[in-house]
């Protein structure tokens, strides 16, 4: 790419529905910087999580109102950014099928919540919801969803006749509404059946994958917009990867700062309309963490930066924060020197610090692949550290930034002492083959393994209290807090179990580790 391109729409996504809380303050300082980066369009993605003035009573506190969604969309135009609602009208309808008023709804065959879509009183339900989104939103779009939809032979074609009649019934009012574009994708024949004013929100979120863009224009849809993702959800930070989904491609090398490179998928099929996408705001995936993929991305479709221009920390730093800071070198540094060590283990050292039966999936994996490359952490995150430490943040959006990256290396800190600690599996081993004939060793080894268990909890507690000071003052979970106090809990006892097992360790044959671990974790009796 020799010549750099501006995008009609360079939106970006912001993830309500996942326990997020709505924080006026907060938002003002998202729409100021991306207002900054080049970004033209705000979209909200609430799904249920929204006060319907038709259907009593909210998910939880604190969620999108009415008055909300009208200050923000009056926000958005003083900065020239289209704000508009995102919901879901088939799958990931979950807000309302967990209540019982609703369950009748919900499709039973489907492993999600699901709309039933053959149900007659379906496309009601979908309608009183949309028009809720249209009444408190006047901007005159709606994405009404229907990804990850689980379908049928028999009930593919109704699900596309379902998602295409409410579509046509918001064309007729007025209204252009969009969708997800994975299960028509996936399935070309249902194409038929959609409006081609209908806008595709074409998501890859992993890996490069022009042909499904080329897909949706060559069907004459008028309005393709790419929709990468920070990945966040994968990990400790942001980290695209080519692994495939849903035909996605993964014969090109995406490296874990190339965010814009599904983009520039869309410029090469001349479709200039890019949605980056942020999901997910709880189990320590703070949004705030995530801001370089963010900038690279805004100022890729504003034409400020090349596709896959690497290593260009200042220029992203300057967007960012108006001088160079540690935030945008330590966020490669822990793509690159942790994230990319294996992909799957970082989703589940961070589910280590939040669910306590993790301890019992962490430790069947690596029984499994007998790794130990996380014993490399903590020199990096030990240099890193030192790295943040010099910064001293100036202003409200820089202090979010240290904070949530502060809590970002405490967690891997703090993640890492467990997973160090359920490693340890190989010296109970040694320990119970010398039980009997070494007593003194084998008790030695058993109080070793406990203590590593409580310097884990130690960490954890630590981490737990960086953590809550980054999410104290945005719209956070506050969720996540409780969950590492539970994880505390479960250490302290595993802990504890150990010093049992030891204290009967001269006629009591010592019990499997797994078995321990699964006893303790899920409240079972060892005997």
């Amino acid at each position: 790419m020799t010549e750099k391109y501006i995008f009609e729409k360079r939106w970006f996504m912001a993830d309500f529905a996942r326990l997020r809380t709505f924080e006026r303050d907060e938002i003002i300082l998202w729409l100021d910087k991306l207002s900054e980066l080049g970004y033209n369009g705000l979209g909200v993605y609430i799904e249920g999580a929204f006060a319907f003035e038709s259907i009593k009573g909210v998910i939880r506190h604190g969620v999108i109102t009415k008055e909300d969604a009208l200050w923000l969309c009056e926000e958005g135009k003083k900065r020239d950014i289209f704000v508009f609602p995102m919901t879901n009208v088939v799958g990931h309808m979950e807000h309302f099928f967990r209540q019982e008023r609703f369950a009748e709804l919900s499709d039973s065959n489907a492993p999600l919540f699901q709309l039933n879509f053959l149900d007659e009183k379906a496309e009601e339900f979908a309608m009183n919801i949309v028009h809720e989104f249209t009444s408190a939103f006047p901007c005159g779009t709606l994405h009404i969803g229907g990804d990850e939809t689980t379908l049928t032979d028999e009930n593919k074609v109704a699900y596309a006749k379902f998602l295409a009649k409410i579509c046509k019934n918001l064309l007729d009012e007025g209204i252009r509404p969009g969708i997800w574009g994975d299960m028509i994708w996936m399935d070309g024949e249902l194409t038929e059946h959609f409006d081609r004013r209908v806008s595709i929100f074409d998501w890859n979120y992993y890996g490069h994958r022009p042909e499904s863009i080329a897909f949706f224009k060559e069907c004459g849809f008028e309005d393709v917009i790419v929709c990468p993702s920070d990945n966040g959800w994968s990990g400790f930070i942001n980290y695209q990867h080519p692994d495939g989904w849903n035909r996605a491609r993964a014969d090109i090398p995406v490296k874990p700062y190339e965010i814009e490179m599904f983009l520039e998928d869309g410029r090469t099929q001349d479709v200039m309309n890019g949605l980056v996408t942020s999901w997910e705001n709880e189990t320590g995936r703070n949004m705030w963490a995530q801001w370089s993929a963010f900038a690279r991305a805004g100022l890729y479709m504003s034409g400020k930066i090349k596709a896959g221009e690497e290593h260009d920390d200042e220029k992203i730093e300057m967007a960012l924060f108006g001088r160079v800071t540690p935030y945008t070198k330590i966020t490669r540094a822990l793509q690159e020197e942790i994230q990319n060590m294996r992909f799957t283990w970082p989703r589940i050292m961070r589910a280590l610090l939040f669910n306590p039966s993790a301890t019992v999936a962490f430790y069947n994996d690596i029984k499994k692949a007998d790794a130990d490359f996380f014993f490399k952490y903590p020199p990096v995150i030990e240099r890193l550290t030192k790295e943040l430490d010099a910064w001293i943040p100036e202003g409200d959006f820089e202090k979010h930034c240290c904070e949530a990256m502060r809590a970002v290396l405490a967690m891997i800190s703090a993640s890492t002492a467990i997973a160090k600690a359920l490693y340890s599996y190989r010296d109970y081993a040694c320990a119970a083959k010398l039980q009997f004939e070494n007593p003194s060793v084998c008790s030695q080894k058993l109080l070793e393994i406990a203590g590593k268990f409580r310097s884990a909890k130690a960490e954890l507690e630590t981490a737990a209290a960086i953590h809550g000071v980054a999410i104290e003052n945005i719209g956070h979970s506050k969720t996540d807090i409780p969950r590492m106090k539970n994880v505390c809990e479960t250490l302290e006892k595993i802990a504890a179990k150990i010093e049992e097992i030891e204290s009967q360790s001269d006629s009591i044959p010592l019990p499997r580790f797994d078995y321990m671990l699964d006893c303790v974790v899920n409240n079972k009796f060892m005997f």
